[in-house]
């Protein structure tokens, strides 16, 4: 069950599962969607305005939405694919191969235009959302990439590595901007940037939470 917040006054409860914990909620700009994970690699999709589930998905890599909600986008661990589904219909319209069949996290630009995809091999590509191509792959000098985070610039990405470093890539040019860390950590669960792109959160193996200014 989730409890999602509608405004300062009340809340809206939404049962998703019946017997399964809720590790997460991903919700859109305009908050009428949102993605709710569970510890068992299930997905459900929500519509925050009816306050019903209108789709589920099991077996999941990793899942996400879109910032402007216009797309989901899910990976099917069965198939090494990323289906991608229609965010107002729900229709799958596009399923692609996986460059990288190894992996771990995917994540939009925050003005949707951008995806990109990263696993255990130094390598990040980079989708254009309205054609699904490939831009560009970037090559990164370490493996075990996860949790990408976009600064709110659209051309910096922040990515974990399994060496404990959070490692900042220019988009454009495929360069490494610079790195921090080592951690202790060789498993991050979460990075994401304040709106105004000058501090980063993250959360370690541990569940220790971190904040760092990134830029001023």
């Amino acid at each position: 069950m989730s409890v999602i917040p509608r405004d300062s006054s009340k809340t809206s409860v939404i049962s998703v599962w019946k017997d399964q914990f809720i590790d997460g909620i991903l919700i859109d700009q305009s908050a009428s969607k949102a993605l709710a994970f569970d510890h068992n690699r299930n997905v459900a999709v929500l519509d925050l305005h009816k306050h019903e589930v209108r789709l589920r998905l099991a077996d999941r890599e990793s899942s996400t939405i879109s910032p402007n909600g216009r797309w989901i986008v899910s990976a099917d661990r069965n198939t090494d694919t990323f289906e991608i589904f229609d965010g107002d219909t729900l229709e799958r319209v596009k399923t692609l191969k996986e460059v990288d069949p190894t992996y771990e996290s995917i994540a939009f630009s925050q003005d949707s235009r951008l995806f990109v995809s990263a696993g255990m091999h130094r390598m990040v590509t980079v989708w254009d959302s309205e054609t699904w191509s490939v831009v560009r792959q970037i090559s990164v000098p370490s493996r075990g990439l996860h949790v990408p985070a976009f600064h709110p610039d659209g051309r910096t990405l922040a990515i974990a590595d399994e060496l404990g470093f959070i490692r900042f890539i220019d988009i454009r040019s495929g360069r490494e901007l610079f790195a921090i860390g080592p951690y202790s950590s060789t498993y991050f669960h979460g990075l994401g940037f304040s709106p105004d792109g000058n501090t980063l959160g993250f959360v370690e193996q541990n569940w220790d939470w971190k904040v760092i200014t990134v830029g001023e």
